[in-house]
């Protein structure tokens, strides 16, 4: 299996905002939110640490991008590249 690249936070937002979810206002934790339009679903990325996602935090977008009706596969190729 090949080696899939790090992603780094600031590709993952962009891509968030290009596919239809919207930044929510800040509130008292340190992870920055987003909401689908279309789904309602939410999810968070960390806003502090490394740039690059750690794999935990990739599966959990993963997962969260997957109930806003994106494919696994369509996930891998446009995020990773």
């Amino acid at each position: 299996m090949a080696k899939l690249r790090a992603t780094s936070k600031r590709d993952v937002e962009r891509w968030l905002l290009a596919n239809g979810f919207e930044r929510l206002a800040g509130s008292a934790t340190s992870h920055v939110q987003y909401r689908h339009l279309g789904t309602g679903v939410k999810l968070a990325l960390p806003g502090h640490g490394r740039l690059e996602l750690s794999k935990k935090h990739f599966g959990l977008l993963v997962r969260s991008l997957e109930r806003a009706g994106f494919t696994r596969a369509v996930i891998r190729r446009e995020l990773m590249g």
